[in-house]
């Protein structure tokens, strides 16, 4: 109860003393009103006058005052710009008559006015009243020109209240005389009553100052008044669940961008606008993008490809999930992606975004195509010999009076498409092999040299049998390479029997191993038929064949080179071919030597 005596007395006579200065500056500001009135008046009707005598020239107005001249006074330009401000200006003759006007009111007389009077007798002078054309009130202005004795002519200019412009220091001097004391007089009570309050508020707004900088450490208990003790309590248990919300966030936020980045697929989520919010390195890759810097920009921006932006507007605007596929084209081959848009909702309903993701199904197709050609050559090479072993077979049990010539040939044709039947199985077995994950065993130390000696020696007799020399140059020190003995040596192996095969009988084959650079450099070289340039980028593709019609006669199953090719690269190594028609050809192996 006390306290609320407290308040009604101070209402009581903050009211008292607000009426009082109130009152006091409304009176005080009534009076500078008026002069302020007067003398804006004065100035806007002696600028009227002024401008009206500089436009047509003291001699021209007293001509014009005596009657000599006719000549119009107030031209358009300047009877305008009177109307514009409201103004009427005329030019009185000495004896009160008015001999222009420009309100045209012409041969009228207003000697009677009590400032044309002043005038007449040589003083400037002001009234406020009712104006001498309209029923309003204003202010009217004389001025005379000449002497006091003679009088040229007499300036009279009227303006009404409402014309007369509010000036700045009125609007001052009413601030200065209510507003200011009123409020100096309200501080002076409040004062002392708001100090305590406002140093409380000020420790408050320096815990809320560092919670919004993000600096949610534990408030101790603040020093302030009574009424603000439970926001100061809840401003600490506000800082407390506001540390924990922030780690949490800062945690998910890291794991986010930590599962992104290690993401194969890319990524890329969008706001309403189309604008990037977050893009990961599998998607900059995917799409030949920047991702630095991409964060706020369009996406259409980010990248040319018009489809990525195409997929995440529809998602948008359907609030459905787009799925559709992607070719890019680009050396050395296109790649295929697989695009999944997703719209992200928020919580209070609506699209709030989308996320596309890119998963890059290049290899798969690669991989697809690769079985369905290996499916499709596969079963055409298995298909021949089976065909010629089951034709013959057949023809020998239906026929019983074959004669033994006949069966004889028969009978070793199906030999020799068994043979080269065997031989396809064997070559797929080990390219399988060899294109397996685990294509080789235990890489290890070894001679270059052994496989290579191993493997001539096998081919001496075909060699032999078509009167082909071999020439094998070894070099005196041991070529030691990190690989397979197996692999090596099936890589020897189909080298140099296919340049047996390809060489004519009397030829020449060349196998020469060299260390150099830090390299093993193993060359199988021939002087036979030799490969056309527009063949040599494919011959290491399985099933491809130079000459079919050549191959099947030599029994080539079209893999010995797919095989090589693939043994040399999971060695880390490089395989070449030079070859010239009719000259020879030249494979190159090379190792890194160990």
């Amino acid at each position: 109860m006390r306290r609320s005596r407290f308040l009604w007395k101070l209402c009581f006579w903050v009211s008292v003393l607000l009426l009082g200065v109130t009152g006091y500056g409304a009176y005080r500001v009534g009076q500078r009103v008026d002069r302020l009135s007067e003398q804006s008046a004065q100035r806007v009707l002696e600028d009227a006058c002024s401008f009206v005598e500089l436009s047509n020239g003291a001699e021209r107005l007293r001509k014009v005052a005596a009657g000599e001249s006719i000549d119009t006074v107030f031209e358009t330009p300047l009877r305008k710009w009177l109307q514009d401000r409201d103004l009427r200006v005329a030019v009185l003759a000495s004896d009160g008559e008015i001999r222009a006007d420009s309100e045209d009111a012409s041969g009228e007389s207003i000697a009677g006015r009590m400032e044309v009077l002043r005038s007449l007798t040589g003083s400037k002078s002001l009234h406020r009243g009712l104006l001498s054309l309209i029923d309003v009130e204003g202010y009217s202005w004389a001025q005379p020109s000449g002497g006091r004795d003679s009088i040229d002519y007499v300036l009279f200019a009227e303006v009404p209240l409402s014309a007369i412009p509010i000036r700045p220091d009125a609007l001052e001097d009413l601030w200065f005389a209510v507003f200011w004391p009123s409020l100096f007089a309200l501080l002076a009570i409040v004062a002392w009553f708001a100090r305590g309050m406002d140093r409380s508020l000020e420790r408050l707004r320096g815990a809320v100052r560092l919670m919004a900088r993000g600096e949610f450490t534990e408030l101790r208990p603040l020093q302030v008044r009574a009424p603000l003790r439970p926001l100061a309590s809840a401003l600490g248990e506000l800082s407390v669940e506001g540390q924990v919300r922030v780690d949490t966030i800062a945690t998910d936020r890291n794991r986010l961008v930590a599962i992104l980045g290690a993401m194969i697929e890319g990524v890329i989520a969008v706001d309403p606008a189309e604008r990037v919010v977050r893009m990961n390195g599998a998607a900059a890759r995917i799409l030949g993008a920047q991702s630095a810097a991409v964060n706020g920009r369009p996406i259409w921006e980010v990248t040319r490809v018009r489809e990525v932006a195409d997929i995440l507007s529809q998602a948008l605007k359907s609030g459905q999930e787009q799925v559709r596929e992607l070719r890019i084209v680009q050396p050395p081959r296109d790649r295929y992606v697989e695009m999944r848009a997703s719209p992200l909702e928020r919580a209070s309903g609506g699209v709030g975004g989308a996320v596309l993701v890119l998963h890059d199904v290049s290899e798969l197709r690669r991989l697809e195509a690769i079985r369905r050609d290996f499916v499709g050559n596969v079963s055409h090479e298995l298909k021949t010999p089976i065909a010629a072993i089951r034709g013959r077979v057949e023809t020998i049990l239906e026929d019983s009076e074959m004669e033994p010539e006949v069966r004889t040939r028969f009978l070793v044709s199906i030999r020799d498409q068994s043979m080269r039947l065997s031989s396809l199985v064997t070559d797929l077995l080990s390219l399988s092999r060899v294109e397996s994950e685990s294509a080789l065993g235990d890489m290890v130390s070894l001679d270059l040299r052994a496989p290579v000696r191993e493997s001539v020696a096998a081919l001496q007799g075909p060699a032999e049998s078509k009167g082909i020399e071999l020439d094998l140059d070894l070099p005196g020190q041991a070529a030691h390479v990190r690989g397979e003995l197996e692999s090596l040596r099936l890589v020897v192996n189909n080298l140099v029997d296919n340049a047996i095969k390809y060489t004519s009988a009397g030829g020449r084959v060349w196998i020469k191993l060299r260390v150099d650079d830090g390299q093993a450099v193993l060359e199988v070289a021939d002087d036979g038929i030799g490969i056309e340039p527009k063949h040599q980028s494919r011959i290491f593709q399985r099933f491809y064949r130079v000459d079919k019609a050549r191959s099947r006669e030599v029994g080539g199953t079209g893999l010995g080179l797919a095989i090589v090719r693939h043994v040399v690269l999971a060695h880390g190594g490089e395989i070449t071919v030079e070859s010239q028609p009719g000259i020879g050809t030249t494979f190159r192996v090379v190792l890194a030597a160990d």
